[in-house]
């Protein structure tokens, strides 16, 4: 008899590892090759997450918000249902890193990650998607939505950084807007969060424009 141990990831640009074991059997030879499948594995996994998660604030990145806004997307189309496409920035961003520092600015950043990871609902998620602008995608009517972002702008501004020497408020301003499953493409639904966002700035910061 032979023992066939074949591991593989579809999504992963990793090669397939492939092993066996000749008869007569050894079972310690046979428990030390699983135990390297089983490590190469852990490892594949690793990988795969750290393709996908931003290294600072352990939210996902702009790579996995495309990919699962497209699949959400493509999903409306066939089954119907709301996607609420959230973008958000931190105010005077620079101003914090200059005054403070860059690691008062990862502070701020790490802080704005929580804040929102625990504002979300279980099937929303949450990406840093450069710099300091992160996204939201949320499966709810944007009519819905838009009491719970007012309660999460508030809890921003009134959750301080504490450092050593200083209490650090900060702001953020929100564009959001309900995708359309219709829509030829998903660039125009972005540009539209985007020039939600970038209205919020100009008008004042620290507010919500949809």
């Amino acid at each position: 008899y032979e023992i066939l141990v074949v591991t593989g990831v579809q999504t992963c640009a990793l090669p397939i590892s492939l092993d066996y074991i000749r008869k007569p059997l050894n079972l310690e030879l046979c428990k030390a090759r699983i135990e390297v499948v089983l490590r190469h594995r852990a490892q594949i996994r690793r990988l795969e997450s750290l393709s996908s998660t931003d290294a600072l604030t352990q939210v996902a990145n702009r790579r996995y918000l495309d990919d699962f806004l497209l699949a959400e997307w493509r999903r409306a189309q066939r089954e119907g249902g709301n996607i609420g496409l959230i973008m958000i920035d931190i105010d005077y961003f620079k101003r914090i890193n200059d005054r403070y520092s860059h690691s008062i600015g990862d502070d701020v950043l790490i802080q704005l990650a929580k804040l929102l990871t625990n504002h979300m609902r279980e099937n929303d998620i949450v990406a840093r998607i450069g710099g300091e602008e992160f996204s939201m995608i949320i499966s709810q009517p944007l009519c819905e939505a838009k009491k719970g972002l007012e309660r999460l702008r508030r809890l921003v501004e009134n959750t301080p950084i504490i450092s050593d020497k200083h209490e650090i408020f900060f702001t953020i301003s929100i564009g959001a807007i309900e995708v359309n499953p219709q829509l030829p493409s998903l660039e125009s639904a972005l540009d539209a969060a985007d020039t939600c966002l970038y209205a919020a700035k100009r008008s004042g910061r620290n507010k919500i424009i949809t």
